[in-house]
């Protein structure tokens, strides 16, 4: 039997920029019986670059809040009786946040940061990955990395998997909840969670009978209406249809157990919006050396994918190279 799952409320950018609604949406979601309260910490500069996606970078800008006004937040959804928790998408305001979590989140977008993932397996606090848009060789290496960086990884309970796809909402047959079973073979030392988009609440019950404990999901209201709790156990002939459907449904979304890039992410060309390329902050000349500070990783993921910022450190540029534009391994030489 699984254990009590861990049940995460996702208010992400639902206060549209609004403190106030943001901690009224955390205290609806506390009396509900979430477990965490979760937002996302960010800023446009930090996450979009304003040059390629100038309106993404607007869009961005309009929903988030000022870190400090998170910090207040975590003060206050404690201070309510939750537990505060965010995805960090600015590496400056990881450590930051380190002493108002109880673990770390990374958002599916991030899991080929490695800058991100070496950020947060430093500090050492347990970690959650969403692994959409992912295959799983994608994340058997982010694993690995953390990993190899941290030790203390490979103990139980200190790192934490989660079967998401990265479409809002998400297609029954998009869910892939089968890749959960795959997850727990695949990493038996490590915990497996869900994280949901889709439109109805059935796939978390289905995750959670699969052998997901930790569960996150979107959160925009209370839903928790009382009622004679004699109607609540029968089932009307309207609800056994649609309980009949609903099987049929978790048929479907058992999907292949194999992780691989969907359809509808690669059609919605969501791998290159959500991940984020390497670029240099700066114009730099030919023969110039390649330092961290001369770099930058934003969305989009163009050019040179982060997942290889290490790899360009100490290189040697063969042309002038121009801020914030996509870059090439044909733009450098070994030193």
């Amino acid at each position: 039997m699984n254990k009590k799952p861990i049940l995460i409320a996702e208010i992400g950018g639902n206060h549209e920029g609004d403190f106030d609604l943001a901690l009224e949406l955390g205290s609806q979601a506390i009396e509900a019986g979430a477990d965490y309260i979760k937002y996302q910490v960010y800023t446009a500069d930090g996450l979009i670059n304003p040059v390629i996606s100038s309106e993404r970078h607007k869009h961005f800008n309009r929903l988030s809040l000022p870190t400090e006004k998170y910090i207040e937040l975590a003060k206050k959804i404690e201070a309510l009786g939750g537990r505060f928790l965010a995805s960090i998408w600015n590496v400056e305001d990881i450590k930051l946040f380190a002493n108002y979590m109880d673990f770390f989140k990374i958002g599916s977008g991030d899991l080929t940061c490695y800058p991100i993932l070496r950020e947060i397996s430093n500090i050492g606090k347990p970690i959650v990955i969403s692994t959409g848009l992912a295959n799983m060789s994608e994340v058997k290496d982010a694993v690995n990395f953390i990993c190899q960086l941290n030790p203390d990884y490979k103990e139980s309970g200190m790192l934490t998997i989660m079967q998401c796809t990265s479409m809002y909402p998400t297609d029954a047959n998009d869910l892939n909840l089968s890749v959960i079973n795959s997850y727990k073979e695949e990493f038996p030392l490590h915990d497996v969670g869900y994280s949901h988009h889709h439109k109805e609440s059935w796939p978390i019950e289905v995750a959670y009978t699969l052998g997901a404990n930790m569960i996150e999901f979107h959160f925009t209201h209370d839903k928790s209406i009382e009622s004679f709790r004699d109607h609540q156990l029968s089932l009307t002939k309207d609800e056994l249809v649609s309980l009949k459907n609903k099987l049929e449904l978790i048929q479907i979304s058992a999907g292949c157990p194999s992780k691989e890039v969907t359809r509808s992410e690669l059609n919605a060309n969501h791998i290159e919006e959500f991940r984020r390329g390497v670029y240099v902050k700066n114009d730099m000349k030919i023969g110039s050396v390649i330092q961290e500070e001369d770099l930058v990783v934003l969305r989009p993921d163009m050019g040179i994918s982060s997942s290889a910022y290490f790899s360009l450190l100490g290189k040697r540029t063969n042309k002038i190279l121009n801020a914030y534009a996509p870059l090439s391994f044909n733009d450098f030489d070994e030193p």
